[in-house]
């Protein structure tokens, strides 16, 4: 789901960037905010997993998250599971999120 999602992005990026005939949207990338995934996991995540992952009232993230594939992170991260509710991201900030967790508690297969 995750690389799913991103590779077209990407390719679509890539594509129009490219193509000095594309269509100027207006948008300058001074008024696109980058989500920092580290604030949203403080923000969002932090309170039930801790600040280290260690796990408090929610498990330990260090000993789950190197256990699920990107599809299944990603998809909990979205919509939760078991006792964690949806936490209500946005596409852009459940992404930063995705990408935070898994450099900081681990890649699947424990890398």
């Amino acid at each position: 789901m995750f690389t799913t999602r991103l590779l077209p992005l990407a390719l679509m990026t890539l594509f129009i960037g490219c193509n000095k005939d594309a269509v100027d949207s207006g948008v300058t990338e001074e008024e696109v905010e980058p989500v920092n995934g580290a604030e949203v996991y403080a923000a969002s995540c932090a309170g039930c997993h801790s600040a280290d992952g260690t796990g408090a009232t929610g498990p330990s993230l260090v000993e789950s998250v190197p256990t699920l594939s990107d599809e299944i992170l990603l998809d909990v991260i979205e919509n939760g599971v078991g006792s964690m509710p949806d936490m209500g991201l946005s596409t852009p900030e459940a992404d930063a999120v995705f990408l935070y967790v898994r450099g900081e508690f681990g890649e699947f297969g424990g890398a």
